[in-house]
């Protein structure tokens, strides 16, 4: 709020003239979760071996956006 306050502010002056400004509400980065083993010694293929890979928001995603994840255990 205090930058738009001043941004406003500047604009108002007659002598001060400001440039316009571009303000994105997102982020520049995919936010992924990766599951697996915590024993690092079950090499794929072995029983018990666990890997799971899901991206979450993509890059670019708007921020407020909300998800869901759950976790079943077979």
């Amino acid at each position: 709020m205090v930058f738009g306050a001043a941004f406003y502010g500047a604009n108002s002056s007659r002598k001060f003239k400001i440039k316009g400004i571009n303000l994105y509400d997102s982020f520049d980065f995919e936010i992924r979760i990766v599951l697996r083993n915590a024993d690092e010694s079950l090499e794929e293929g072995n029983e018990g071996y666990y890997f799971k890979n899901a991206t979450l928001f993509k890059k670019r995603s708007r921020f407020g956006m909300t998800k869901e994840v759950t976790f079943k255990s077979r």
